[in-house]
């Protein structure tokens, strides 16, 4: 008798585990959902703590340090099959089986309705439009804690706040301020609006950022979401995307320029390396042939910042 007593006890207090386990799951599910951050292939990935899977991240970082050369011969590979898609078929680019080829959603798409962003100022007449991410670009957001946070956010999520714990980019002030004398920034995210825009508002200190787009502005493609540059109302051949995802810049490989991601390595330098070419790229007639030239740029930089010490 006294043993089924105990065996019943510890049924109870299994039970008890596994509902505060399902609890905390769907907490994390909840929580995760706010931030979209992305694994090497740029899919979505699910953190259960905030934090980040870096595993995937660091086979990226490893293989676009170590042969940049494979990573332009991809991309030119990627853009001439885009090509040769195009004039070879007689897709219409609208239909549902169409929506499956990512080169029929390329620059050549013209928006079919109102546009993500208004007319242009005045004041940016003249312009390109320079494109950001944000999450792992210019920030790394956890709701797990991280030692020195830039920002702490407290964020509701189904009646319970939770904190945000956020690390800048190093070189994001400098980066921001300078490239807004010479662009319209757009900060464009998959991220909810609920975490993004009060980060924005801390992180904008110059108030450079000229639009704000959420994940709603993105086009849901094959589970990513895509930033459709085509939909910006922006001339897509003076339009630049930085972005650590692939997926986002799907359907425009030949508008991004592809940072690695940002974790928590404060030694990290892309931004300083970036800007110098962005500062350049501004007033350059034939932005595509140089944008080209980037992850050689990148590499000749960090070879040169590596032998200075």
């Amino acid at each position: 008798m006294r043993r089924e007593v105990e065996d019943n006890s510890d049924a109870m207090d299994m039970d008890a585990r596994s509902g505060q386990n399902q609890d905390q799951q769907q907490s994390a599910i909840a929580t995760a959902g706010l931030i979209t951050q992305t694994d090497a292939s740029g899919r979505s990935m699910a953190r259960s703590d905030g934090s980040s899977a870096i595993t995937p991240d660091e086979m990226l970082r490893s293989a676009r340090m170590s042969d940049r050369i494979a990573l332009e011969h991809a991309r030119n590979a990627q853009l001439q099959a885009n090509q040769e898609a195009v004039s070879n078929s007689s897709c219409c680019g609208f239909c549902m089986s169409c929506l499956d080829i990512c080169c029929c959603l390329g620059p050549s798409r013209k928006p079919q309705g109102p546009t993500l962003l208004p007319p242009q100022l005045p004041a940016m007449k003249g312009r390109k439009c320079l494109v950001l991410d944000l999450d792992e670009t210019l920030v790394h957001s956890s709701f797990a804690p991280v030692p020195n946070p830039d920002y702490v956010l407290p964020v509701e999520i189904e009646g319970n706040v939770h904190h945000v714990y956020v690390l800048k980019r190093p070189g994001t002030d400098e980066f921001l301020q300078r490239l807004g004398k010479l662009y319209e920034i757009v900060v464009f995210t998959a991220s909810l609006a609920k975490y993004a825009s009060p980060l924005l508002d801390l992180l904008d200190s110059h108030n450079v950022i000229e639009h704000r787009l959420f994940r709603e502005a993105c086009t849901n493609h094959q589970g990513n979401y895509v930033k459709d540059l085509s939909l910006l109302g922006r001339d897509v051949k003076s339009t630049i995307i930085v972005d650590n995802s692939p997926a986002s810049y799907l359907f425009h490989p030949e508008n991004a320029i592809a940072v690695s991601s940002f974790i928590d390595d404060m030694s990290d330098r892309e931004l300083y390396y970036a800007l110098p070419f962005l500062e350049e790229l501004a007033s350059a007639h034939d932005m595509t042939a140089r944008l080209r030239t980037y992850p050689q740029f990148i590499a000749d930089q960090a070879a040169l910042n590596k032998d200075a010490f």
